[in-house]
């Protein structure tokens, strides 16, 4: 792994821990901004439900304080209204924020009512008469509400019983019930005070559920609003929203995202850095060595840090290194003068040998290969041969010119004379030779030859490619005592660089047939 990967994957590493940690700190910010979200709530509506208790208080002192006055069980057995709208009075209603209340007998007939609204809707309170069996049945005080036409109605309510009778477990002496009206005014009573919005809803509408939204600051949760019989009529919403909170998380997530931005600004800014000042030298100084050439490193030369102290080294490297080489190859050519010399010598020699035991030989054998031609052309010539013996004949006589060649080869050689190569096309000599090999390799041979170069013509000496091929043969022949198939085929190849040195080390790259 390069230095320059490590330092990169260093950086990233440092870049993605510092993100991780800033990750970190969010999770454990939200979460302890969670849990106070989840206090805050807890609070408001634990304090808004403390408010409505308080909010009813003035009403049920009132119900608890007349539902055991012995005054009101003799008014109500007397039927006394002079006393009840003496001792009930508007003004005492008020005095406890009530808005009307309903003295009832025993068998549920209303013997008194008052209201500080001015309505005929409320002269009884809004609920059957024969419910009240039902409705007290369970308990001695009630709480619910109801809907008149200015909107919805606290009503709070109670068995009279007589002051000795506080537990209230004889039979009631009558019934008395306290209203509060919950119109806007109200509502917006309420909102002022526990610094909420209130509102209601009626029964039909989906209710509002509880939720905790900290990220903006907003909660909610409602209240059900039940009947004398137990069915919801109406839902108390209350809504809270904090713009401290909300500008909390807003500040919180602008500066999440200022850091993260400044961590990955950081990054390109030690990356752009690390290319420039640590990656880029060695670079340009592997570029130098890679090319052989000084020129990549000129500028770094004059720069006064390590990097540039190591290219004057390079630089001066290159020096000694060209002195070197000169210095090699005059002693290379020196050496190479003195091989040749020492060759050429050893060649003349030989070549004088041979040369004259060459000369020796050469004319005798020439005759006897001159006589083998000349009769294998008279008998191809004669009158009545058949084809077979035209067919060896004219082997004979090919054989011999074969071997004629041979011996001007050996003549060459011997002469050092070079041999004159001229164009052929090579699948026609290919075919020309199936008939000889054939008869050199023998019957227990497939022999086939497929001319298959598209392009086959070269510049070559046909005597050896000849040789060649019948070498070939005779090699293949041997290989297979017990009999073969030989395929001689000709065919067009490209060699690359890795291919021809394969072959040859002397061999270039090209087409070749």
């Amino acid at each position: 792994m390069k230095v320059q990967t490590k330092i990169t994957i260093l950086l990233v590493l440092v870049v993605a821990t510092f993100l991780v940690g800033l990750w970190a700190f969010r999770a454990y910010d939200q979460r302890k901004f969670r849990r106070i979200a989840e206090e805050r709530y807890n609070e408001r509506s634990d304090s808004f439900q403390q408010f409505l208790d308080h909010h009813g208080r003035p009403l049920q002192a009132m119900v608890d304080d007349y539902t055991c006055l012995d005054d009101l069980v003799h008014a109500i057995s007397d039927r006394d209204t002079e006393w009840l709208s003496r001792d009930i009075s508007i003004e005492k209603v008020d005095s406890f924020h009530a808005n009307a209340v309903w003295v009832y007998s025993v068998d549920g007939k209303r013997l008194y009512g008052v209201d500080n609204l001015s309505s005929d809707g409320l002269s009884d309170v809004p609920i059957p008469h024969d419910a009240f069996t039902r409705l007290f049945a369970k308990q001695p005080l009630v709480h619910f509400f109801a809907k008149v036409p200015h909107g919805i109605m606290e009503i709070r309510g109670g068995t009279v019983h007589p002051s000795a009778d506080f537990d209230r477990q004889p039979e009631p002496r009558g019934y008395f019930f306290a209203g509060k009206l919950w119109n806007q005014p109200s509502l917006q009573e309420m909102a002022m005070y526990t610094g909420n919005e209130v509102a209601v809803v009626s029964a039909g509408s989906q209710p509002v559920e509880n939720y905790n939204d900290e990220q903006n600051g907003l909660i909610a949760f409602s209240r059900t609003l039940h009947s004398w019989d137990g069915q919801p009529i109406a839902h108390l919403v209350v809504r809270n929203e904090s713009q401290v909170v909300r500008e909390l998380n807003r500040s919180s997530r602008r500066l999440l995202l200022s850091l993260i931005l400044f961590s990955l600004v950081l990054l390109v800014l030690l990356s752009v850095s690390l290319v420039k000042w640590v990656s880029q030298p060695p670079r340009q100084i592997m570029e130098s060595l890679r090319r052989n050439d000084p020129g990549p490193i000129e500028g770094m030369c004059r720069d006064n840090s390590e990097f540039g102290e190591l290219a004057r080294t390079t630089k001066q490297f290159f020096g000694q290194r060209d002195n070197l080489i000169r210095e090699m190859e005059e002693r290379r050519a020196t050496e190479e003068a003195l091989r040749k010399s020492e060759e050429e010598l050893r060649h003349s020699q030989k070549m004088e040998a041979v040369g004259r035991l060459a000369g020796g030989i050469a004319h005798d054998f020439n005759n006897l290969l001159t006589a083998i031609i000349g009769y294998a052309e008279l008998i191809a010539n004669r009158d009545g041969a058949d084809s077979t013996i035209r067919q060896h004949s004219e082997l004979i006589r090919k054989a011999g010119e074969q071997a004629a060649t041979l011996t001007k080869q050996l003549l060459a050689f011997s002469r050092k004379q070079l041999l004159q190569p001229r164009v052929i096309d090579l699948n026609d000599l290919v075919i020309d030779m199936e008939k000889l090999l054939r008869r050199v390799i023998g019957e227990r041979f497939d022999l086939r030859t497929l001319p298959e170069a598209n392009i086959g013509r070269v510049m070559a000496d046909p005597s050896q490619l000849e040789q060649v091929i019948l070498n070939l043969g005779v090699n293949a022949r041997d290989a297979m005592p017990t009999g073969g198939k030989l395929v001689i085929r000709t065919a067009n190849v490209h060699l690359d660089p890795s291919q021809a040195r394969q072959i040859s080390k002397s061999l270039a790259e090209g087409d070749y047939v």
